[in-house]
């Protein structure tokens, strides 16, 4: 090398992801806050399901709106999936002036709400807001004109404050 760089070069090592973590007391992520923000802050290297495991996941241990980013490992392989664990029932419940949990520019995430990997509804995700512009699921993204791609959402109960308050249960 005959001509170095002005400045130095930094490079950002991020940790990795992969594989079932459970979602709720005793498990790898206590809170679904926590295990989002843990995807979030790694490289998704291989499939990511967040199993969630407690009955209630509510304020004051979640805080809303659940935002999850885009992440450079997620691809058609490198999947990431919110579900309730097998036999388990669950609900997402708080208020949030925007929504509950919002896909910002995340591609290849499933929330799929059946325990069973089958088409029962069991996992309910309630915005309390009395807000006109709130909304329950969001698929966007809010930085940059990509948006949220090959993404699925199946098998939920959606649940706004009322028809006349809430503006969408799943906004794309």
């Amino acid at each position: 090398i005959t001509t170095f760089p002005t400045t130095p070069s930094s490079y950002t090592i991020l940790a990795t992801i992969s594989g079932t973590k459970t979602v709720g007391s005793g498990g790898d992520y206590a809170t679904l806050t926590a295990a989002i923000a843990a995807v979030n802050a790694a490289e998704v290297t291989g499939p990511v399901v967040l199993s969630l495991t407690d009955a209630s996941y509510t304020t004051p241990a979640e805080t809303f709106p659940l935002v999850l980013n885009a992440n450079g490992g997620s691809s058609a392989t490198n999947t990431i999936t919110i579900r309730p664990a097998a036999s388990n029932v669950a609900s997402i419940s708080g208020s949030s002036g925007s929504c509950i949990l919002t896909l910002n520019g995340a591609d290849y995430v499933t929330v799929d709400g059946s325990n069973s990997g089958g088409t029962d509804r069991s996992l309910t995700v309630t915005n309390t807001n009395t807000g006109t512009s709130s909304a329950v699921v969001c698929l966007q993204n809010t930085a940059a004109p990509d948006g949220a791609t090959n993404n699925i959402v199946k098998n939920l109960n959606v649940v706004g404050n009322s028809n006349t308050t809430t503006l969408f249960g799943v906004f794309s």
